[in-house]
């Protein structure tokens, strides 16, 4: 018989945030995670859960090393659909410890991006496209990986289109967001605000392809970018550079430098 006690401390851990799991409809009847309005994202080394309800508009954050959960409930409008997919963002910057080591966010049926602290603070609220979010996959790049050279990236997919937002755009304002909210006194009120009001909210810089005419999407990642091609005037010292030694060059790019000049 397999071993089960080293399940007994996290059951216990999740337990004592039972408040912040009911809020997402725990308990109510057996088989709750089976319902496919509840979703539920692990964090980077098994840190953090969040459970999301889109039927209630309910995100919890639970802490699994222990402690109270934390109860979100997004300020949605009629326009901002409900919540479709959950993601982690972690933070990689100096000094980013805590609660600004970690960021969640949350995709909606209409398109909305909604990025929050570990405390529940609202960090920035983006419409992307107006489409249903399916998922949301974060990719970490390692250091020195020969097959990539690019950051981390948080790819946002739809049905039929897939949005790219760079790894160093999110630090850069997701750290901002961090200090803006441990500066403002009126807490509450600026909460209040934010649901209203996203002109506030600088834009994320995004990347955006639409795919729908291969076919239709369920699940996707980026998983590196080419890159940039050559400016016209490197380009045609490269061509040169072929023509005059055409040696070094394989006969079909030979071809395509002449059709290039």
């Amino acid at each position: 018989m397999a071993r089960r006690g080293h399940h007994l401390t996290e059951v216990a851990l999740l337990a004592s945030a039972s408040g912040c799991l009911a809020a997402a409809g725990a308990g109510e009847r057996e088989g709750w995670l089976d319902d496919p309005a509840v979703l539920l994202s692990l964090g980077p080394r098994a840190r953090d859960l969040a459970v999301a309800s889109a039927a209630r508009s309910v995100l919890g954050i639970v802490p699994v090393a222990g402690g109270g959960g934390v109860t979100v409930k997004p300020a949605l409008g009629p326009d901002d659909g409900r919540i479709s997919a959950v993601e982690w963002v972690p933070l990689d910057a100096e000094g980013a410890q805590g609660e600004e080591g970690m960021a969640l966010v949350a995709g909606t049926d209409a398109g909305w991006l909604l990025f929050y602290s570990l405390a529940g603070d609202l960090l920035h609220k983006q419409s992307i496209y107006p489409a249903k979010i399916l998922k949301l996959n974060f990719s970490e790049r390692k250091e020195n990986a020969w097959e990539d050279a690019g950051s981390d990236e948080l790819s946002v997919v739809f049905p039929g289109v897939i949005a790219r937002c760079d790894g160093a755009d999110l630090q850069i304002m997701l750290q901002k967001s961090f200090q803006e909210v441990k500066s403002r006194m009126w807490k509450d009120k600026f909460e209040q605000e934010d649901g209203e009001d996203t002109s506030s909210f600088e834009k994320i810089p995004l990347q955006i392809w639409n795919v729908s005419k291969f076919s239709s999407c369920v699940d996707a990642a980026i998983v590196g970018l080419m890159p940039p091609p050559l400016l016209e005037l490197q380009l045609l010292l490269y061509c040169w550079a072929v023509e005059s030694a055409p040696l070094l060059c394989h006969y079909s790019w030979r071809g395509c430098c002449r059709l290039s000049i």
